[in-house]
């Protein structure tokens, strides 16, 4: 008995490791693999570990090795090891939440490790020996919660590392020293709620530090002692109050500095003055009220400045005196209400120039006689009613001033300008008709509509203007339909073929002769079917007719055969027959009384 069940035992285990080895070999068999032989490179998907394990059937030795939406939750120890020239490993979207300690082991040569879009919840080394070459670590966008001095000892020269997108709180002292070539970092979006004095010790090579979208209310005065050679800050979307005067005074090759989305209330005088080589400048997104007069001094590489939307309500008429070389300037969605005569005179090479959504009034006459090179200028969503500070502008790619309150203006400086906009303004209606008349192509002061039809002009809305006795009116700009515009080959074509082509006019409508031509000749068609049916029906009865007259003779004479065969038997038993006479006679009468009937 025991043997039975040990045999019964034995025989589930086999089916079920069977069954198990089958759906392995089916689920290989799934994977998506796409070979670059050119570059010695794979890329798999739709994958499991045992794909990993059966990479060299597809190529023996090679350099990049890409996985893509797998399904690995563990990577084991030393599964890469035969490919000792591997230089990039990508596992990316393939639910990867840990590897084990020695997983990547023999990758000496690996330049680029590329684990974002997982679940992984710490950075180890997951090596015995130190991966020299490695320059690129990307871990962005997985559930990393911390990192200490550990995570990076067996990458001593990386100079790239992202970890954007994890959930990582606190940067212990001393984590980046082991990396001292680094020259990027990306912490942004995490849940960092401070840049300390030892934050970025020892990275005297950063370039760029990136620490965008975090909770960030405290900026150490040291926080960047010692990194003298970064040229991009970005710290938008944080919570940062208060800028130090000196805060970026050890940076003097900062070219690009991001603090838009903050809760910055003022910029201290000479909070730049050591940044000498900053380009781009952005600023907008906080609670800015005024700028002091120093607040951008030594500025003068500056070419764009962006303090949209603020609160500010006025600016020092020097406050731009070293932006010699500012190209685009934003100042949209303010509060200003007057911008002085002097304001951009140090600004000779300003290209566009941002002021909508302000309270502007007024605008001095002579403000934009020194910028010859301006191209976009908008003034949208202000308060303007003159246009005397037009005059002095020699072109213009676009102007838009829609949403002020133009009553009129003069139309003959806009004629220079390219796309002139000027939307919902309250226009007198004697200025808005004579203009519309001349329709000029690049001003627009409405929407024009395609009517097609005088009850659509009824339910059309206009654009508004104030007649003589200030009562409100609307003006449609009808525009006709706008004809195809065909190609060269078409007319071609049509030159070519036009002789066969039939270009007389369809005419849908019918007169009263066409239509009692039309229900004659129906008439006449159903007369002619009817003649011609009755005409094969007769045809139809007189041969069958005459069928049946030959079908009837037929028979009499095959009587009359055994007639006279009767008459010669009787003769022979002497009994005479009847004569010749009256048999004939009654032949006829026979006949006679068959076609009577």
């Amino acid at each position: 008995m025991s043997g039975r069940v040990l045999f019964l035992t034995l025989l589930v285990v086999g089916n079920f490791v069977l069954h198990w080895d089958t759906a392995a070999a089916q689920r290989r068999n799934m994977a998506d693999v796409e070979l670059d032989d050119e570059n010695y490179a794979i890329t798999l998907k739709a994958c499991y570990v045992e794909d990993l394990r059966n990479i060299r059937e597809h190529i023996q030795n090679p350099l990049t090795v890409i996985i893509n939406h797998c399904y690995l939750q563990e990577l084991p120890n030393a599964i890469f090891i035969r490919f000792s020239d591997l230089h990039t490993l990508e596992i990316t979207d393939s639910r990867l939440n840990n590897l084990q300690d020695f997983a990547l082991n023999g990758l000496r040569n690996l330049e680029v490790l590329n684990f974002s879009r997982n679940n992984l919840t710490t950075i180890k080394s997951w090596s015995d020996h130190d991966l020299e070459s490695l320059q690129t670590l990307d871990l962005r966008r997985n559930l990393v919660k911390g990192i200490n001095t550990q995570s990076f000892k067996r990458y001593p020269n990386l100079n790239k590392i992202n970890l954007a997108g994890n959930l990582i709180e606190i940067i212990p002292e001393g984590t980046f020293k082991v990396v001292p070539n680094l020259k990027y970092l990306n912490l942004g979006r995490n849940l960092l709620t401070s840049i300390e004095e030892t934050t970025l010790k020892g990275l005297s090579k950063l370039t760029h530090a990136l620490f965008h979208h975090n909770q960030i209310t405290f900026v150490d005065f040291f926080a960047f002692i010692g990194n003298s050679h970064l040229k991009t800050l970005q710290l938008q979307g944080n919570q940062i109050t208060i800028f130090e005067t000196d805060l970026l005074s050890n940076l003097p090759r900062l070219t690009f500095l991001n603090i838009s989305y903050n809760q910055l209330e003022d910029i201290a005088d000479y909070t730049f003055k050591k940044n000498a080589d900053l380009r781009v400048l952005d600023l907008s997104y906080n609670g800015i009220e005024n700028f002091r007069e120093d607040s951008f001094k030594g500025l003068v590489s500056l070419e764009v400045f962006n303090a949209s939307h603020n609160h500010i309500t006025q600016l020092n008429k020097y406050i731009f005196k070293d932006f010699s070389s500012v190209r685009f300037l934003d100042l949209s969605g303010n509060r200003l209400a007057y911008i002085d005569n002097k304001l951009f005179e140090y600004s000779p090479r300003l290209e566009l120039l941002n002021l909508s959504r302000n309270a502007i009034s007024e605008i001095e006459p002579n403000i934009f006689e020194d910028s010859r090179k301006l191209l976009t200028l908008d003034l949208s969503h202000n308060q303007l009613a003159e246009d005397a500070f037009l005059w002095p502008i020699v072109s213009l790619n676009h102007l838009n001033m829609s949403d002020n309150q133009f009553q009129r203006l003069n139309a003959s400086v806009l004629e220079s300008f390219g796309q002139v906009r000027l939307n919902r303004n309250p226009w007198s209606c004697q200025f808005l008709i004579l203009e519309l008349m001349k329709h000029s192509k690049n001003v627009e002061y409405g929407k024009n509509y395609v009517v097609e039809s005088t009850d659509s002009i009824l339910n059309t809305q206009g654009i508004e203007c104030t007649d003589e006795r200030g009562k409100l009116r609307d003006i449609v700009v009808v525009e006709s339909m706008v004809k195809p515009e065909y190609s060269s080959e078409y007319h071609r074509f049509h030159l070519l073929h036009q002789e066969q082509l039939d270009t007389r006019p369809i005419q849908d409508n019918f007169d009263t002769k066409s239509t009692i031509l039309w229900l004659l000749s129906g008439a006449f068609v159903v007369f002619g079917a009817f003649k011609l049916i009755q005409l094969i029906l007769r045809h139809s009865e007189h041969q069958s007719e005459k069928w049946r007259l030959a079908q009837h003779l037929l028979q009499l004479g095959f009587n009359e055969v055994d007639d006279v065969e009767i008459a010669e038997e009787k003769q022979q038993h002497g009994v005479f027959p009847a004569s010749p006479t009256s048999k004939s006679n009654n032949t006829v009468a026979a006949a006679g009384n068959n076609q009577q009937q």
